[in-house]
């Protein structure tokens, strides 16, 4: 996917008052198609972030969404799948985890914000806008029932990745769990 070298925000009243955006690129300008639709309160990064954080605990309750352990479980998770999904090899993944833990730890605050740029990085190199598939995630998350994201949390859960119930995150798992 190419990004377009313009893009048009088009602003259209939703059936419950919120604005629907609707983001057209310069190919399909003047003919009505749009691209993607974004919900108004999706369109800035700092609601996208308060929103999710209040669906997490809908989701999950607090004890998970309010526990960093736990969230940083879940995004390791998500990016060794981003890692695999571009292409990348287990060995050197594993390779990757051992250099890492052998130095000393860095600062949350500053290692989030590596995660924001790198992420931008691999977004470019692959030909993404990691905003626009961050939004779509989003809206293909808030489109699914709780009850499926519960499910599929007991299940991570009874494998062993729950540190908030004493899950050893240092412990090797074994157990196969469809996800």
């Amino acid at each position: 996917m190419q990004i377009p070298a313009k893009i048009y925000l088009v602003p259209t009243p939703g059936e419950d008052g919120q604005i629907i955006w609707s983001i057209i690129d310069d190919a399909s300008a003047g003919t009505g198609d749009a691209v993607v639709f974004l919900r108004g309160d999706l369109v800035d990064r700092g609601r996208r972030q308060v929103r999710m954080a209040e669906w997490c605990k809908a989701a999950f309750g607090s004890e998970h969404a309010d526990s960093v352990e736990q969230r940083a479980v879940r995004f390791l998770e998500e990016s060794i799948e981003a890692y695999q999904a571009s292409g990348a090899s287990a060995e050197m993944a594993h390779r990757l985890v051992d250099h890492i833990f052998s130095r000393p730890s860095g600062a949350l605050a500053q290692e989030l914000g590596g995660v924001g740029i790198t992420l931008l990085l691999l977004a470019a190199a692959a030909g993404l806008s990691a905003d626009d598939q961050e939004v779509l995630e989003m809206e293909r998350v808030l489109s699914k029932s709780l009850q499926h994201f519960r499910d599929r949390n007991e299940a991570k859960n009874a494998a062993g990745f729950d540190v908030t119930k004493g899950g050893a995150t240092s412990q090797r798992n074994d157990a196969k769990v469809n996800l």
